[in-house]
């Protein structure tokens, strides 16, 4: 596989587990205090960190997209909205 491919399956896998994370979030926040949500919230982390570490160093050449940055903002307003007006 060349690097391209890497870099879009690795990105797709790190993208799915934040969408994971913030539908838990979003939808269900009763779990947001049970270890097994802070383990897998860890390993998310920890996955996205080293992953824009990667990045930096050997996939320089992807540019972020707008789109994919507006989606992304948009959905952590909702959630912070959600989580501070609609509490259970």
């Amino acid at each position: 596989m060349d690097n391209n491919k890497i870099q879009k399956i690795s990105h797709y896998i790190i993208v799915l587990l934040l969408v994971i994370l913030w539908f838990i979030m979003m939808f269900f926040p009763e779990h947001i205090d049970t270890m097994n949500f802070k383990i897998f919230f860890s390993i998310s982390l920890a996955c996205s960190i080293i992953y824009s570490f990667c990045r930096e160093k050997y996939f320089s050449m992807k540019k972020d997209c707008k789109i994919e940055k507006f989606v992304c903002t948009l959905l952590i307003i909702l959630l912070f909205l959600r989580l501070l007006f609609l509490k259970n």
